[in-house]
């Protein structure tokens, strides 16, 4: 996709934008290319990371850290951290951090340490595969942006209700204008049909001219000659067959 054309149509729609905004936006295309999300798809992605992180297309920590709500406590088994809403899109609760680092083969890293969630690389994956896979509400993006269906309201059930999900409608709309103008997936390449081998036509070989004696045939009924047959014609004619008693097969050498 043509960057700086979809960075143009963004300013168009939201306005001018600051160079961390233009980076946190990047490791989120950055992602969706990677994993060829269709555009409906990406476009309510980057419209759910610009509303989660208050526009700044950075994963941010949740204002106030948890403080007043259950998943605002320290968690004992992870050193008392405590699992407050971090990333493109608030991850919240000690069994969703389990779940991100299980599900994004982290190997434990994210659970010694939650703030990975604000790492770029890794909130953009967990934004990606939490919304596809329904990790927030049990409302999967694929209940609502598919390739039959385009239903952005809806689709804030992904998240959070239908919370501000007219805005979130908006910013879609202004992303997928964005997408469009870069000709994210607009343009498919012509599949090349497979060629298939030519097998070069086979010429029969000539046959070998003949050289040897060519001989010719004529058949009359038998004659006898003073009691027996001629087995002798005339002109080089020479007797070569009885046929039912009644005809001779004559041959000859022919003349070439």
């Amino acid at each position: 996709m043509d960057r700086s054309a979809f960075y143009d149509k963004m300013r168009e729609e939201f306005g001018s934008l600051s160079q961390s905004q233009v980076d946190g936006t990047n490791a989120l295309l950055d992602e969706g290319e990677k994993r060829t999300l269709p555009m409906n798809q990406l476009s309510y992605i980057l419209s759910t990371s610009w509303h989660e992180t208050a526009a700044t297309m950075m994963p941010i920590a949740e204002y106030g850290k948890g403080e007043g709500y259950p998943y605002g406590e320290p968690c004992p088994q992870y050193n008392n951290q405590v699992a407050y809403g971090r990333g493109y899109v608030q991850l919240t609760w000690d069994y969703n951090y389990e779940k991100a680092d299980s599900e994004l083969d982290l190997s434990g890293a994210l659970l010694e340490d939650f703030n990975l969630a604000l790492d770029p690389v890794v909130a953009s994956a967990i934004i990606f595969t939490g919304m596809g896979q329904g990790w927030f509400t049990g409302k999967k993006l694929t209940d609502y942006v598919n390739d039959v269906a385009t239903d952005y309201y809806n689709a804030r059930k992904v998240v959070n209700g239908l919370d501000k999900a007219e805005l979130l409608t908006n910013y879609a709309e202004g992303f997928e204008q964005s997408l469009r103008a870069a000709g994210y997936h607009l343009i498919e390449e012509p599949v090349e049909p497979p060629v298939e081998p030519v097998e070069p036509p086979i010429t029969p070989e000539p046959e070998p001219e003949y050289s040897g004696p060519m001989y010719e045939y004529k058949t009359e009924m038998i004659r006898f000659e003073k009691g027996y047959l001629n087995t002798r014609g005339s002109e080089g004619w020479q007797l070569k067959h009885i046929y039912r008693e009644k005809w001779a097969v004559w041959e000859r050498l022919r003349e070439r």
